[in-house]
């Protein structure tokens, strides 16, 4: 078991228990795509099997361009024919997964990381992940959730809550095929936004990485945080549990004086009955004769989001979502934020509010108007995440708990 080496102190003394998880050498496994039926991808010098010990270079030029399909697969065997895009050659190979390595992979027109992995799922399909450091897959990350041109302190408070969340969710599902999505349902991973751009960008990123490595988040067990993050609070941030219904110990909210300062500040969404009636009618699984006939939203919670919506259909049935539903009914790019009021013009529903997020952990507006006012990173982590203990692991076996100086 190794121990959490020196703790980087947030203000002032803290003291951690033992660390039950380390960072260091961490491998990640990002699911890249799902439920495909045929993959096409490219590479320098492609080499594939259907085991680490069997995989072989295709019989192509350096520069090869395949479409890989399943094409049998039953519970015995799975058998993948790997074609080349000219018609050249055509591989077989039988294995329940195929693994893939090249150098500037790229699946369509995206760049991914050189070691693939493709696994048959449930419904016969199959999903593609890729297994890499964390510090690579944060790479790919930190400038996909953070513009890379905003400051560095918040830059690396941003990596320290991505590789926090990370190492959380990957302990979440130990026993799954990977430990993240590549998509918002996780983190965006993509590395068009490291590749893809200009050579400072690039350094820029590294740099942060290199100088957070191993940080993270820790909650007093050791282990690390989920440590949520969103564009814009509005204001205040959240509880957890006021969002997702989560159990457990929360990571501290905050009221968040620069949120104005963002242009995601005040938004309105319009939307007519028939549209909404839809939507929820899909939700619902409802026939064509159902209608809309109001709605009601049911208390805020002390951050001032709705907590819960009641939907009246003509069917009269008693329906009630929370208001994080809501939005996923809605749409998460439309209704921005569950800080919201509603008021009817016509048939048109408009939506005003404030803030963009979920509003859990930190805000990113808030958080990048407090490194251009001069915070350092670990200030601004503790403004968000004030129950949370920022630590590194050194490798080193545990031997007690240490006072920060």
């Amino acid at each position: 078991m190794l121990r959490l080496g020196r703790i980087l102190g947030f203000l002032g003394a803290l003291f951690i228990a033992l660390a039950p998880f380390s960072t260091e050498a961490v491998e990640v496994r990002v699911r890249l795509k799902k439920g495909l039926t045929q993959l096409e991808l490219s590479g320098l010098g492609l080499t594939i099997g259907s085991s680490p010990a069997a995989i072989k270079p295709v019989g192509l030029p350096r520069m090869s361009e395949v479409r890989v399909q399943l094409a049998n697969s039953s519970k015995r065997w799975n058998v993948w024919r790997v074609k080349s895009k000219t018609g050249q050659l055509t591989e077989t190979h039988m294995g329940d997964r195929l693994f893939i390595e090249g150098e500037t992979l790229r699946i369509g027109l995206d760049p991914v990381p050189h070691t693939l992995e493709v696994v048959v799922t449930p419904s016969r399909r199959f999903d593609v992940i890729a297994r890499m450091d964390l510090d690579k897959y944060l790479t790919g990350v930190l400038p996909s959730e953070m513009p890379a041109s905003w400051p560095l302190e918040a830059l690396k408070a941003q990596a320290i809550a991505s590789r926090s969340y990370a190492l959380a969710i990957a302990r979440e599902r130990q026993a799954e095929e990977f430990d993240l999505e590549a998509t918002v349902f996780d983190q965006v991973f993509d590395l068009r936004n490291h590749i893809d751009v200009d050579m400072s960008i690039q350094n820029k990123i590294a740099r942060v990485v290199r100088e957070t490595s191993g940080q993270v988040l820790l909650d007093d067990r050791g282990f690390p945080v989920k440590a949520h993050y969103h564009a814009d609070c509005g204001g205040q941030t959240e509880l957890a549990r006021n969002v997702w219904g989560t159990r457990g110990k929360e990571m501290g909210t905050t009221k968040d004086a620069l949120c104005p300062l963002s242009p995601l500040a005040n938004w309105q969404y319009r939307i007519s009955r028939v549209a909404l009636r839809d939507l929820f009618a899909s939700y619902y699984g409802l026939g064509d004769g159902v209608t809309l006939e109001a709605l009601a939203t049911r208390g805020r919670s002390p951050s001032g989001r709705i907590v819960d919506v009641d939907v009246v259909m003509s069917d009269r049935e008693p329906r009630r979502v929370t208001s994080h539903q809501f939005r996923q009914i809605l749409g998460f790019s439309h209704l921005k934020s569950t800080n919201f009021r509603m008021v009817w013009q016509g048939d048109m529903l408009v939506l005003e509010g404030r803030g963009h997020g979920h509003g859990v952990g930190m805000c990113q507006y808030g958080a990048r108007q407090l490194a251009k006012r001069g915070l350092p990173y670990n200030e601004i982590l503790k403004t968000y995440y004030s129950n949370a203990i920022l630590g590194q692991s050194d490798g080193l076996r545990p031997s007690g708990a240490k006072k920060i100086l």
